[in-house]
């Protein structure tokens, strides 16, 4: 039996954004080192530039990703079963004693 192409593309689209993130931690630094060496050389200013924007790269890949994944967590934990939206007491909990 085929498998839905829907649900298919879905597994995919969201495999693909899973995956991007190695992405960014690779390019982000070069693309940030290749952008200081332009600037190095045209003001004479070897290694400083490139140096510092791909520290620069690093850190705002890193923090990208640290976010990212900190939102998805929240939008996980607020779909959870053990979560109340109508806020009523001893939501969450076993037995309604606090875990």
């Amino acid at each position: 039996m085929a498998a839905d192409p829907t649900s298919t593309h879905h597994e995919m689209t969201r495999s693909i954004r899973r995956s991007h993130g190695s992405f960014e931690i690779a390019f982000a630094p070069v693309l940030m080192a290749l952008i200081g060496l332009g600037i190095d050389r045209t003001f004479a200013t070897m290694p400083i530039f490139t140096v510092s924007l791909s520290v620069v790269g690093v850190l705002g890949s890193f923090a990208k990703i640290y976010y990212s994944y900190r939102y998805q967590m929240a939008e996980l934990e607020a779909q959870g079963a053990w979560h109340d939206p109508a806020g009523r007491p001893g939501a969450g909990t076993v037995d309604g004693a606090a875990r």
